[in-house]
């Protein structure tokens, strides 16, 4: 694959498919309105020429970022490869296909829905670890406060 940090190397998926993945979060997890897990991971590769630092990460060696979003069954549902292992989360994330697709509202997320057998309404949502760009979350609780 031709490495951009552009690429989504997987099918979005449509409105139907976000609603399932967040009923099987709830189910699986006992996280209800999740539709994702999202990580970052840097796939080791030989340093191209002339490349000087751009793939050299913090972990000492030369890398591609890898940007995933993986369902309760820690499947893949979105996947992003290509940024340069020299980038930080933010960074990798802001460049991504996802990251893009995510700002701009094109990944089919539905609005907001109500908590599984509650009354109570809520937007779905992505997790993450502690690395994890806080754009994602800063933008998520934007879109839904208005």
């Amino acid at each position: 694959m031709e490495g951009t940090a552009t690429n989504i190397c997987k099918r979005v998926p449509t409105s139907e498919e976000w609603l399932r993945i967040a009923d099987e979060f709830n189910e699986i997890c006992k996280v209800p309105n999740c539709i994702g897990s999202v990580d970052g991971k840097h796939c080791r590769i030989k340093c191209p020429a002339n490349a000087g630092s751009l793939y050299f990460n913090y972990k000492s060696f030369h890398s591609l970022n890898l940007l995933g979003v993986a369902d309760a069954n820690c499947c893949f549902t979105l996947i992003d490869v290509g940024t340069h292992g020299c980038e930080n989360d933010s960074i990798v994330f802001s460049n991504s296909g996802f990251g893009k697709a995510f700002s701009s509202g094109d990944l089919n997320i539905p609005p907001i829905r109500n908590i599984p057998s509650t009354s109570i309404s809520m937007p779905l949502y992505f997790v993450g670890d502690a690395a994890s760009p806080l754009n994602l979350i800063n933008l998520q609780q934007r879109k839904y406060s208005k």
